[in-house]
């Protein structure tokens, strides 16, 4: 299974996360859940995922202290989902966080499937410059290891 389908779907009201399951299910992500931030950050530290969709307001652990903590140790796209659109604390920190996405509850399917399958493409591209760079530097080290030993035998 490829780390670019994984997705994380969090939200403590298991109706919204089924929803947001069944809205996926014909794709071809692989969907993992947890139901609240506590249990996601978890298997966020555990897992590599592609995408995560989380609610705002949780109990325990609220999606916005979940991002915070995550961002971290991992670059994994968020895409919020919440019933209390306009909400200016909520707004005010989803600017300063900078997530993926933002939809309000109830969401039209389509655009949930539009907006993971960007989300996935964003995290697979990142990925993939990340290993592209470290590459590149891994060359460059052995390239100038070399110029030093041949600079040895100059002096």
């Amino acid at each position: 299974m490829s780390d670019f389908k994984h997705i994380l779907v969090v939200d403590d009201d298991e109706i919204a996360r089924e929803t947001i399951c069944n809205s996926l299910e014909e794709s071809e992500y692989f969907i993992d859940q947890a139901c609240n931030g506590a249990e996601a950050k978890g298997k966020l530290l555990e897992e590599d995922y592609a995408v995560v969709i989380c609610d705002i307001r949780m109990p325990e652990m609220d999606g916005i202290t979940l991002l915070r903590k995550i961002r971290k140790n991992k670059d994994v796209p968020f895409i919020f989902v919440t019933g209390y659109p306009g909400d200016a604390a909520e707004e005010e920190i989803l600017k300063e966080l900078k997530p993926f996405g933002f939809l309000t509850k109830p969401f039209d399917h389509k655009s949930l499937r539009l907006l993971v399958d960007n989300a996935a493409k964003h995290y697979e591209f990142t990925q993939r410059r990340k290993k592209l760079l470290l590459e590149m530097e891994e060359e460059g080290n052995k390239r100038i290891q070399k110029y030093i030993n041949t600079l040895k035998y100059i002096t």
